[in-house]
């Protein structure tokens, strides 16, 4: 018996070399402090975008019931820094949104919103837009287009909404940021300098594009693709023009990504649907299904994923739920577990543990957004993150 236990115990220390786990190993599973974090106010929204998840017949919104002055406390023990309000919903239909918003502001974080701007709002809710950085998630400046894309909104409104911001930040002598956000896709792509010159002209300072990542294949009322399955001469279009584009902002004083979307279609590996299984009853929002299908290499046995969530943010969904991205399932739960024990729990140190060995959650796994990075470089990212200088055992 006593030698079987020794050649258990052996097999144990093996592992734990094999790995890399030893007492400075481990240090890296807990962190204490969180750089950002995401609150769903909710996730239903005002919209249908027939690109959109939430367009989905199937998909249910919900309202998150957290009080945020509970919530202060929790995050000022970890010295988080920057806050963004929403995530998969439309934050400002919720009634009162303005008056959170506001408590976050004044405990002086950094809150940020990504918005559709479609609403009326009212003069208190532009001053609190006012004091925060504004993205608005816009994909065209075509009013025709625009009314197909965003169904239920209003082209005018919208802008209208962008110079009552922009004028409250100058009253105000505020110098926030107001991006926008755009999806390129097979319709979108040929007007990409017209909405580039009238953001410019209403003094928007960052310009941020992503690939139209179709999260199921449903039929919508006005279908859209990604560019990559347009014939190949189009392709050479989009290229055309979204080059004349980024030399446009390369020639103005603006933060923008556009350089990235052309390198990515270059190489072809952009994804154009993501398969999904059914949606799974631990995941963090009401229709939010585990990808089967990632556009994403197959990794190698000294490869991870280059991802530091984990590590540098957390969000809060609608129904309280914690999780470090949108893929992960549920860490724990705001309303029967406290906020410390979620984010060092075991759930929480087995995602880290996989990313910094390569031994990786099927989430992470299977992740259509993060490319591939070298175990040694993962490490490294980690380690300078936590301030970590000295040298990891092996």
């Amino acid at each position: 018996m006593e030698k079987f236990l020794g050649f258990i115990g052996l097999l144990r220390r093996h592992d734990k070399k094999r790995i890399g786990v030893t007492k400075d190993f481990e240090s890296l599973l807990q962190v204490s402090h969180t750089d950002k974090v995401l609150i769903e106010f909710t996730s239903r929204c005002n919209l249908k975008c027939p690109f959109c998840t939430v367009s989905h017949p199937d998909y249910r919104g919900g309202d998150n019931s957290l009080e945020v002055e509970e919530l202060i406390p929790k995050l000022k023990e970890r010295r988080v820094n920057r806050i963004e309000i929403n995530n998969h919903g439309e934050t400002t239909i919720i009634n009162g949104w303005e008056k959170a918003a506001e408590k976050l502001l004044e405990a002086s974080f950094e809150v940020s919103i990504t918005s559709n701007l479609a609403k009326s709002f009212s003069d208190e809710e532009i001053n609190v837009l006012a004091n925060m950085t504004v993205y608005l998630s816009i994909d065209t400046v075509d009013p025709e287009l625009f009314k197909k894309l965003r169904l239920g909104a209003r082209l005018e409104r919208v802008l209208e909404n962008v110079r009552r911001i922009q004028l409250r930040k100058k009253e105000l002598n505020i110098s926030k940021p107001f991006g926008w956000r755009t999806i390129l896709c097979d319709v979108t792509y040929s007007g990409v300098l017209d909405l580039i010159n009238l953001g410019l002209k209403l003094g928007v300072t960052e310009f941020y594009f992503g690939h139209l990542q179709k999260m199921m294949n449903f039929k919508s009322s006005f279908d859209t693709n990604h560019i990559l399955a347009l014939p190949q001469e189009n392709v050479d279009e989009a290229l055309i023009i979204l080059g004349k584009a980024q030399k446009s902002l390369d020639g103005v004083k603006v933060v923008h990504d556009l350089d990235k979307c052309i390198e990515l279609l270059k190489s072809g590996t952009n994804p154009q649907i993501i398969s999904y299984d059914n949606p799974d009853p631990e995941a963090c929002s009401p229709f939010e299904a585990v990808p089967k299908q990632t556009f994403n290499e197959l990794l190698t046995s000294n490869q991870t994923r280059n991802c530091l969530l984990p590590w540098t943010m957390f969000q809060i969904k609608h129904n309280q739920n914690v999780t470090f991205c949108c893929w992960m399932k549920s860490l724990g739960n705001l309303k029967s577990e406290n906020l410390e024990t979620i984010l060092n729990g075991d759930k929480a140190k087995l995602y880290r543990k996989g990313l910094l060995t390569g031994e990786l959650m099927s989430e992470c796994r299977t992740c259509p957004v993060r490319e591939s990075l070298p175990l040694q470089y993962q490490l490294q990212n980690v380690k300078n993150y936590l301030g970590q200088k000295e040298a990891l055992s092996s």
